[in-house]
């Protein structure tokens, strides 16, 4: 996987503490628990769960980019962003969960736009 930011924060021994692994282990726990056939994983995070999870057979069925998406090309992230994306466990209904303001980014309300994860990423493996 290619960094979307600066991932040595993500070893650093203040990040990864023992209430964090705990944490991990808990979501791990209670997903595999659950038994569910797809699973919703939140944040740019260092990918553990994720890798851990597809080691378990698990898909992620949706991405919550809220509006992300902007932040992340603007600071020219976006490519690495997708191409871990792309190494998500997916599938055909993986989809990904964009906030909009009226079409793409624009003044107004806000509107909700479903993307397929697979097919958005393609180009970027």
């Amino acid at each position: 996987m290619k960094p979307q930011g600066d991932c040595d924060v993500y070893f650093k021994k203040d990040y990864d503490s023992k209430a964090r692994f705990a944490s991990y282990w808990h979501q791990i726990q209670e997903t595999l628990d659950l038994a569910p056939k797809k699973v919703l994983e939140i944040g740019k995070g260092s990918g553990f769960v994720s890798r851990y999870l597809k080691e378990k057979g698990a898909t992620v069925s949706a991405f919550y980019l809220s509006n992300v998406e902007m932040y992340l090309r603007k600071d020219g992230s976006w490519e690495s962003f997708c191409t871990n994306s792309a190494e998500l466990p997916l599938d055909e209904t993986s989809t990904f969960i964009r906030s909009l303001r009226s079409g793409f980014y624009g003044p107004g309300g806000l509107a909700s736009e479903l993307g397929s994860i697979q097919a958005e990423t393609s180009s970027c493996k």
